[in-house]
């Protein structure tokens, strides 16, 4: 799976529980995550202290543990999150598959 449909499923996951979409910063955390990038690299990239950066991944991390009940890790992230949106989310054609929120939704 792309990197940006993951960033953006895992986005609209988010939002499904809280109401809130990811920040810019926590979905360039994550894009950087699973670009393979080190704190460093994002806070270079983004233009901020890697301290700040590793706090807003630290807080990523702990917002997507308990919205998937999985313990995920700046290492393990990218495995859990196409895991889930693989066993989650079937798209085939016209017709798609969404379970979320304990909720199937079929539209085709």
């Amino acid at each position: 799976m792309d990197i940006e449909t993951l960033v953006e499923l895992t986005d609209n996951l988010i939002f499904t529980y809280t109401k809130q979409h990811l920040t810019s910063l926590q979905k360039e955390v994550l894009k950087g995550t699973l670009n393979g990038k080190k704190y460093p690299q994002i806070a270079d990239d983004c233009q901020r202290h890697p301290d700040h950066i590793k706090q807003v991944g630290t807080k990523l991390w702990k917002l997507l543990s308990d919205v998937l009940g999985k313990n995920i890790k700046k290492s393990n992230a990218r495995s859990i999150l196409e895991k889930f949106h693989f066993s989650h989310i079937s798209n085939t054609g016209d017709d798609w598959v969404n379970i979320n929120s304990n909720h199937i939704n079929i539209c085709g």
